[in-house]
């Protein structure tokens, strides 16, 4: 599964990608954590964001997903857990969020999704590229998903597997976590 780029490709100090919240802009990058003949466990980790009045936003979202393996139709998981954050480059974050779903509370037959708190911006205070133009800003944003060891993504298929986001098991892009990489947040 590949990362799905904003439709404006805008770039900011640094080389990162600029999402808009006035066109609602996200980035989206999924995970495949692995699979058999049958089935797939996948991790996405997502930025959203929108625009009020006077103020606009951006939050985290984690998307814990099941599939068939030949056609990728979404089913429904026997287990998920999962755990993500919203990073900032000034080094403050949102705090962790987790979630799951078993036998006890069922996965649903679709996508599994779990969110941050907003990540609230003035839409004054962004203007002049001020949103666009510093890496270690808190308009630098990306979606951390945790890995294993600790409290990480976990994905058990239809069939009865399991798979973990690990760096033991190669399939993170952050160290021991997955993330959506760094983008700026403007209006």
């Amino acid at each position: 599964m590949a990362a799905i780029q904003p439709a404006s490709a805008a770039t900011g100090a640094g080389g990162l990608t600029i999402l808009h919240a006035s066109s609602q802009q996200q980035a989206h990058k999924c995970t495949v954590l692995g699979g058999d003949s049958s089935y797939q466990a996948v991790i996405c980790s997502d930025i959203l964001t929108y625009e009020g009045s006077t103020d606009y936003y951006a939050y985290g979202r984690v998307e814990g997903i099941c599939q068939t393996t030949s056609t990728h139709a979404v089913v429904p998981c026997k287990y998920i857990f999962e755990a993500n954050e919203l990073a900032a480059g000034d080094g403050t974050n949102t705090g962790t969020y987790s979630r799951g779903c078993d036998s006890s509370s069922p996965c649903p037959d679709g996508r599994f999704y779990w969110s941050t708190r907003n990540w609230v911006y003035s839409i004054a205070h962004a203007g002049g590229g001020t949103c666009s133009s510093n890496t270690g800003s808190s308009y630098d944003l990306w979606d951390v998903v945790w890995g294993a060891p600790l409290d990480g993504a976990t994905i058990e298929t239809p069939d009865g597997a399991t798979y973990y986001l690990s760096s033991f098991y190669g399939n993170t892009n952050d160290g021991a976590n997955d993330s959506t990489g760094h983008y700026y947040i403007c209006p």
